[in-house]
């Protein structure tokens, strides 16, 4: 489930993830997601960072 507080921005989310040595940053849209869209089946892994930006108000 996603939740976000009301100045985190959904469609703003990054994960690093560290795969065979290597670190990638892989973008994902919360928004789309939450609506069943293409990132729907995005997977979590153990030792992901996640950050989510801010909205402009």
């Amino acid at each position: 489930m996603l939740r976000c507080t009301r100045i985190a921005d959904p469609g703003k989310i990054t994960v690093k993830r560290t795969s065979n040595g290597k670190d990638a940053v892989l973008k994902v849209n919360g928004k789309r997601m939450a609506s069943g869209g293409e990132d729907v089946n995005f997977e979590v892994k153990p030792g992901d960072i996640i950050t989510v930006g801010e909205s402009i108000f």
